[in-house]
């Protein structure tokens, strides 16, 4: 694992840790809401065996990344760009995993050129697909209630900061009570809660203004449109997952131009990036004439 942290222009810094193989298939992991680039450290032993650099980058405002006040969607692949030329690689693949995936899907509109793939996994999709999930989920019931009321986020930011901080064992706990079984299977493995439970709390590392932020900017529309993605995107979805619908999949399928979507029937939310990075990795560093619809 190692941290680092680029200085961009004006400034502003941006973090981000590198995980696998230092000289393998370049990957840029998206963490998901609320998360920081530590989230990515369950992978480090599986990229390393895929062969893949997975380099986890820390949204503005949360885990190292300076706050960036106004910021967009679309700006993030501005910072992408400039991490990657800063590293000196040309090429590479981008994941994003839940509340990721508009900023890996953003990266893969603005820069096809360096972007062959991109891989979503259990990713939130656009507002127009929050109508398609149930309001038992978490994402159904937390984007609908921001999207109205767009005080919720920073309310919510508040009250996850309190309990990562200080009662993180009991907000996973928390996470277990409602999970379904893959899930529960997942939540109970000390290692996978131990690296959730500092990815939460290195979130709100410099306070809660990132991560609220990072959830108005999932509730309101994206400024971009997921049917102008033409780079070849990979969907992952467990069908059983009660934190982002399998609807939510099948939305962003029907608009990609081109995707490979896979729908695990006993797969949940945690389970899934858990069981399948591995395959997750492999496929979307695969040669380009393997990514087809």
């Amino acid at each position: 694992m190692r941290d680092s942290r680029l200085t961009l222009r004006g400034g502003r810094r941006l973090a981000y840790t590198e995980f696998g193989a230092p000289a393998g298939n370049p990957v840029l992991y998206f963490h998901g809401f609320p998360g920081s680039r530590l989230e990515a450290e369950f992978a480090d032993s599986i990229a390393s065996d895929t062969g893949t650099r997975l380099i986890a980058v820390d949204r503005p405002g949360m885990g190292m990344s300076d706050y960036l006040p106004g910021r967009t969607i679309l700006g993030w692949a501005d910072d992408v760009l400039a991490l990657a030329d800063h590293l000196g690689i040309r090429q590479f693949s981008v994941v994003g995993v839940s509340g990721g995936a508009p900023y890996a899907l953003v990266c893969a509109f603005k820069l096809p050129d360096r972007i062959p793939s991109a891989a979503i996994v259990s990713g939130v999709g656009p507002p127009a697909a929050v109508a398609t999930a149930s309001a038992v989920t978490t994402s159904g019931l937390g984007l609908r209630l921001t999207t109205h009321k767009p005080w919720v986020a920073s309310l919510f930011s508040r009250v996850v900061c309190v309990f990562a901080r200080h009662a993180s064992s009991l907000l996973i706990t928390m996470l277990w009570t409602i999970a379904p079984e893959p899930d529960k299977r997942i939540l109970r493995d000390a290692d996978f809660r131990a690296t959730l439970a500092t990815s939460l709390r290195e979130a709100f590392r410099c306070g809660t203004r990132g991560a609220a932020t990072d959830l108005r900017l999932l509730c309101a529309p994206w400024n971009f449109e997921v049917r102008d993605v033409h780079t070849p995107v990979h969907l992952w979805y467990g069908e059983v997952d009660r934190v982002v619908p399998a609807s939510m999949g099948r939305f962003l399928e029907r608009a990609l131009p081109r995707c490979r979507a896979t729908y695990m029937a006993h797969q949940g939310h945690y389970s899934l990036i858990h069981d399948f990075a591995g395959q997750i990795l492999s496929r979307v560093t695969a040669p380009h004439d393997e990514h087809r619809r």
